[in-house]
């Protein structure tokens, strides 16, 4: 039998979009699921949209306080009863077999039992806030070494988003669950990588599961340069509890400098013009593929970002 999911989608006033998301896990082709709706006390009627909705499998829980983003997600996780579990955005929306082919990775030949993998990672969809596709993340192999996704993960040639992972519920907890207070916007990719380093071996899948929603109102584009900094050194720093060989770790984040620098000078020429977007191939790297033609805002956004992750890997990393 099937493992039984479960779907978390935490919420604060997004109205707007979580009708959708509540909807693309009703729809889920993999049936054997329940769907946590965690209100992290919203003031735009998002109780009554949950109200509409008469499936079963649906529960609607509110923390008895406000919470931070992560604690609202570890809230939701509470609540869990599934083997493996999936975070889903409000903004975000499942494909209609996305759980299904997450859970058909964890079993590729009918002989074997279900739960070999901790960590399966799906192709997502990116798209802006009227739907319309920007492109695709990046995953790996149909099975591959963690220590290979997560070196691909900062060199930029993997990628990923909390509505394209499914995790291991129960060891999910035994790692804290999301730790936001030391990963801050890393949170989602902290547990994931432990969760993978934990197991050895990470499944992948090339169907698209999910569609993640890019616009300036949420909490990554939100995020501030400081705040990007933190993450990056204390993801470092979790590599390097896992990888004692600092000499491992130091060519990994050398390596992912590489490539924030190209993305560095792609970003100052966005913000002059919107048709300077050219590939860097001298650097040896395709830089931000699936965008040509973008907004100055969005220019500044990859900027900043390039700022960061070109700090974390080349200046401040614990590993230099």
């Amino acid at each position: 039998m099937s493992p039984l999911v479960s779907v978390i989608i935490p919420t604060k006033n997004r109205r707007v979009f979580l009708g959708g998301a509540i909807q693309s896990a009703i729809v889920q082709s993999h049936q054997n699921l329940e769907i946590i709706v965690s209100d992290n006390w919203s003031h735009d009627g998002t109780d009554e949209l949950v109200a509409n909705f008469l499936d079963k499998r649906l529960k609607f829980v509110r923390p008895s306080h406000p919470l931070s983003m992560t604690d609202n997600w570890n809230h939701a996780l509470s609540y869990a009863t599934g083997k493996y579990f999936l975070l889903l955005s409000d903004d975000d929306e499942l494909a209609p077999d996305g759980i299904a082919d997450l859970v058909g990775a964890l079993n590729p030949q009918a002989n074997e039992a279900y739960g070999n993998h901790l960590v399966v990672i799906g192709k997502v969809g990116v798209i802006g806030v009227a739907g319309e596709l920007q492109g695709f993340t990046k995953v790996g192999n149909l099975r591959e070494p963690a220590a290979q996704t997560v070196i691909s993960f900062f060199r930029g040639w993997r990628s990923n988003y909390p509505c394209g992972n499914l995790l291991h519920t129960e060891t999910a907890r035994s790692f804290g669950g999301y730790n936001g207070l030391r990963y801050g916007v890393g949170a989602d990719g902290a547990l994931w990588m432990q969760l993978a380093f934990e197991c050895g071996t990470v499944a992948h899948t090339e169907r698209v599961v999910a569609s993640y929603r890019s616009h300036i109102l949420n909490t990554t584009s939100a995020t501030t340069i400081d705040d990007w900094v933190r993450s990056s050194i204390s993801l470092n720093r979790l590599v390097e509890v896992w990888y004692k060989d600092k000499l491992f770790t130091k060519c990994m984040f050398q390596s992912a400098g590489r490539t924030h620098a190209a993305r560095l000078v792609c970003g100052l020429a966005l913000i002059r013009s919107t048709n300077m977007l050219r590939p860097f191939k001298a650097l040896g790297v395709a830089v931000l593929p699936h965008k040509k033609h973008l907004l100055n805002i969005e220019g500044l956004y990859y900027l900043s970002r390039a700022i960061v992750r070109l700090l974390c890997t080349v200046i401040v990393s614990p590993f230099r």
